[in-house]
C-alpha cells in the first residue's frame, strides 16, 4: 500500500545582524516551536547579539553577506564579493532544503534568500517595523505573499494598497507581555526616586553615551539611571563612573548590554522599572517601549536609510506619547532640560505621554503572523 505524502512543514525563518531583527525572529520561532510538526531553520549573519539567542539553536544556519553600498571603495570591493558568497550559500540552502515557506524579517541575510525564493517558486512573508523599509525588504516587497507591518498601512508610501498588506502591529518579545511587578533590587536602586533607562541600541550609540557621561553630575541627584552603553563605550564609561562621588555613583547601574540571565529578561526588565526611557527611535525599540506604556524621549539617529528613524519618531510625538531631540540639536544641556520638563510639577506631562504611548500601535503582531505561517503550512490551528 502506498503511504500518503508526508506534508512539507518545513519553514526558514531569515533575519540578522541588530536587535531589530533577531528578536522578532526569535519570537517567531518560540511561538512555532512547541509545534513538533513543524521543522524550523534560523538563519542569520552570524553577529554577536544574533549568537545570544541562537547560539544553541540546532537548526541554526549563517550567511556571509555583504552588504550594497552606491559608491566602489576597496571596502565595498570586499562587501560585494562577500554577498556573492552569500547568494552561493544561499542558493545551496534552498536547493537542499526546500521550505514551504520563508519569513523574512529584513537585514542582508535575508536579501540572497529572497532572490532565490523567486527563482524556486517559494512563497515567503516579510514584516517591516520601520516606516521606510529597509532594502532587503523592498525588493522582497514586489513578490511577498504576505507583507505585515508595524504602522498603519498609510505610512508606507513604497507599500501596494491591496491585501497583500496585512497590518499586524508589532512583534512583542514576549516577556513583555507578561504582567509581573519587577524589583529595583537588580539594579540596586533607591525606589523612592523616579528611573530613567537610557539605551543607544544593541549596537550603542557614541554620541548619546557621550552627553550622557557630561549630563551624570546633574541628573544623578534628582534620578537613577540605567545606561546601556554598546560594547565600544562600555570601558571608558566604565572608567568615568569609577570616577564618580560614592554618594551619585549608587544611583548609576551601567552595563554593555542586558542579557538574558537566570530566566530574567534584563532588557524587560530595565523597560518595566524605568519611568522614562531615552533611546534610538527604531521601530522595534519603540513599540516595545509603548507597550509598556513609558514616555519616551526619542533621539533618530540621522544616518538610518530614508530618514526613518525620524518618521517614527514623529508618529510617537503626534501621538503626545514622546520628545525629540535630533542628533544635531544634542547636548547634555538640552537633555537635562528635556527630562526635567517631563518630571516638572506634580508629573502630569509624564503620565499623560505614558497613556498615550500605550494607544500607539495594534495589539502584538505576533498571534497574526503565527497564525498565517501555521495556515500556508497546511496547519489547522495552533495545538
Amino acid at each position: 500500500m502506498t503511504q500518503p505524502k508526508r506534508l512539507n512543514k518545513k519553514i526558514i525563518l531569515v533575519g540578522g545582524g541588530t536587535g531589530g531583527h533577531i528578536v522578532p525572529v526569535f519570537e517567531v520561532y518560540r511561538a512555532l516551536q512547541s509545534r513538533n510538526d513543524i521543522d524550523q531553520i534560523v538563519v542569520g549573519s552570524g553577529s554577536a547579539i544574533e549568537k545570544n539567542f541562537f547560539g544553541g539553536v540546532p537548526g541554526y544556519r549563517v550567511i556571509k553577506t555583504g552588504k550594497l553600498h552606491r559608491h566602489l571603495t576597496k571596502k565595498n570591493i570586499r562587501e560585494m564579493a562577500l554577498l556573492l558568497v552569500g547568494f552561493a550559500q544561499a542558493f545551496v540552502l534552498l536547493l537542499t532544503q526546500r521550505p514551504k515557506l520563508i519569513f523574512s524579517k529584513g537585514g542582508y541575510a535575508a536579501l540572497p534568500l529572497v532572490f532565490w525564493a523567486n527563482v524556486f517558486r517559494i512563497p515567503y512573508f516579510i514584516h517591516e517595523s520601520d516606516t521606510e523599509m529597509g532594502l532587503s525588504n523592498r525588493f522582497a516587497a514586489h513578490k511577498a505573499k504576505k507583507i505585515f507591518v508595524t504602522f498603519p498601512p498609510k505610512f508606507y508610501r513604497s507599500l501596494p494598497a491591496n491585501e497583500r498588506v496585512v497590518f499586524s502591529g508589532p512583534i512583542i518579545r514576549s516577556a513583555l507581555s507578561k504582567n509581573i511587578n519587577v524589583k529595583h533590587d537588580y539594579f540596586g536602586f533607591d525606589t523612592d526616586r523616579p528611573t530613567i533607562f537610557i539605551t543607544g541600541g544593541s549596537q550603542g550609540a557614541l554620541a548619546i553615551n557621550k552627553c550622557v557621561a557630561k549630563s551624570l553630575p546633574t541628573l544623578l541627584l534628582k534620578f537613577n539611571i540605567i545606561h546601556q552603553t554598546g560594547e565600544y563605550s562600555f570601558r571608558w564609561a566604565s572608567d568615568y563612573r569609577s570616577s564618580l562621588p560614592e554618594l551619585v555613583r549608587k544611583n548609576y547601574f551601567l552595563t554593555d548590554f542586558l542579557h538574558i540571565e537566570g530566566g530574567h529578561d534584563r532588557m524587560v526588565e530595565a523597560m518595566r522599572v524605568a519611568d522614562l526611557i531615552v533611546s534610538r527611535a527604531g521601530a522595534n525599540t519603540i513599540s516595545e517601549i509603548a507597550s509598556l506604556g513609558k514616555a519616551m524621549i526619542l533621539i533618530p539617529w540621522k544616518h538610518a536609510s530614508a530618514d526613518h528613524q525620524t518618521k517614527n519618531a514623529q508618529i510617537l510625538a503626534e501621538a503626545g506619547a514622546a520628545a525629540i531631540i535630533n542628533d544635531d540639536d544634542l547636548s547634555p544641556k538640552l537633555l537635562i532640560t528635556t527630562i526635567e520638563e517631563i518630571f516638572s510639577g506634580d508629573q502630569a506631562k509624564l503620565r499623560l505621554m505614558a497613556r498615550n504611548a500605550k494607544m500607539v500601535f495594534a495589539e502584538d503582531g505576533l498571534a497574526t503572523i503565527v497564525e498565517s505561517i501555521i495556515a500556508e503550512l497546511g496547519q489547522k490551528g495552533m495545538k
